[in-house]
C-alpha cells in the first residue's frame, strides 16, 4: 500500500531511524498484512484484528520480546496514519504487549576477553584477518552499536585528539575516546587495507571485494571470533556493548559517563549495568559492615 511506503519514507527521512530499523518495521508490516484477510484494507482494521495477529503469534511459540517490537512497529504506523489525517482513530492505541521479565544483559567474561588480545595482526596478515579482529577490538572498546559501526567512515577519526565521532539513532552524535592501542591497530588495519584496495573507500570497514560491510556480515564474524575464545551462549555485537558497558561498570566508571558514552537519550536504559557490581558491593558490605557476620 503508498501508505506504508510513505511511512517508511518517514521514519527513515523524518525520523532519521537507522536503515536496520526500517527494514525491521517493514519487515513487520508485510507480516501483518499477510496475516490479514486479502481484501482488507489496512486503514480499516480495528483492535481485535491486532489482537488476533499476536496471539497467532504467540501460539507460534515466537518470543514476548519479538512480539512486542513488532506491535511496537504497528502502534508506530497508525499513530503516523492518524499524524497525517488519514485515520480518526488509532486501533492500536490502547493495545499492550506482553509482560517481560527484564533480563540481564549476557556479556563475556573479561578472562575471555583478555584471550582476544593474545590474538593480533601484522602487516603480514591478511586483509580479512586484521578487518575481523579490528571490529572485535572496536565494539568491545567503544561500546558502538552494529549499525554505528557499519557505518563508520575514514573521517570519523581523529587520531591527534584520539576520539572517534559516531553518528547514534536520530544521528545523535558522540564522540568516544580511543586508546593508544586501539590507535595502533587502527593505522596497522589501514595500511594493509591501502596494500590490498588500491581505490580508495570512505567507508572504514569493508568486504574482502572493497565494498561496504553490511549488518549480517558484522554478525557473522562476531559469533566466529567469539566461538574461539569464551563459552557465552549469545555471541553478538550487541554482547560486546554490553561487556563494554558492564565492565565499566564493574571498574567504578561513573554510570553518567558510561550513559555518555553508550549514546543512551535516559539514565533508565543504562541503569540495567549496575546490577553487575551487586557482587562487588556484598563482598564490601562483608569486610567492613561492623554487623555483616563476616567476622
Amino acid at each position: 500500500m503508498e501508505v506504508v511506503l510513505q511511512f517508511l519514507d518517514y521514519i527513515r527521512f523524518e525520523k532519521r531511524f537507522s536503515q536496520h530499523t526500517v527494514l525491521a518495521y517493514k519487515t513487520d508490516l508485510e507480516q501483518f498484512v499477510n496475516f490479514l484477510d486479502p481484501t482488507r484494507n489496512l486503514l480499516e482494521v480495528n483492535a481485535n484484528e491486532i489482537r488476533s495477529w499476536l496471539a497467532e503469534m504467540s501460539e507460534m511459540g515466537l518470543d514476548f520480546r519479538t512480539i512486542k517490537r513488532k506491535l511496537a512497529s504497528i502502534k508506530s504506523f497508525y499513530k503516523y496514519c492518524k499524524l497525517r489525517s488519514f485515520l480518526t482513530i488509532n486501533p492500536a492505541s490502547l493495545l499492550k504487549g506482553p509482560k517481560i521479565g527484564k533480563l540481564l544483559p549476557e556479556v563475556v567474561p573479561q578472562l575471555d576477553i583478555k584471550k582476544l588480545y593474545s590474538k593480533s595482526f601484522d602487516s603480514n596478515s591478511t586483509f580479512s584477518e586484521s578487518r575481523n579482529l579490528l571490529i572485535i577490538f572496536m565494539l568491545y572498546e567503544t561500546g558502538m552499536r552494529r549499525a554505528e559501526l557499519v557505518d563508520l567512515q575514514l573521517n570519523n577519526f581523529d587520531f591527534s585528539r584520539k576520539s572517534l565521532l559516531v553518528f547514534g539513532k536520530g544521528q545523535k552524535v558522540r564522540n568516544i575516546p580511543i586508546s593508544d592501542e586501539l590507535i595502533t591497530r587502527i593505522k596497522r588495519y589501514l595500511l594493509i587495507r591501502s596494500e590490498s584496495f588500491l581505490e580508495m573507500s570512505y567507508h572504514f570497514f569493508l568486504t574482502d571485494h572493497g565494498k561496504a560491510i553490511y549488518p549480517r556480515m558484522v554478525h557473522r564474524i562476531v559469533d566466529q571470533k567469539l566461538k574461539e575464545i569464551t563459552l557465552t551462549q549469545k555471541r553478538s555485537p550487541h554482547v560486546l556493548r554490553h561487556s563494554f558497558a558492564t565492565h565499566l561498570v564493574d571498574g567504578g566508571a561513573d554510570i553518567y559517563a558510561i550513559k555518555e558514552l553508550l549514546g543512551h537519550s535516559s539514565l533508565t536504559a543504562t541503569q540495567i549495568y549496575t546490577h553487575t557490581s551487586m557482587a562487588q558491593i556484598v563482598e564490601m558490605y562483608k569486610k567492613f559492615h561492623p554487623r555483616s557476620g563476616s567476622e
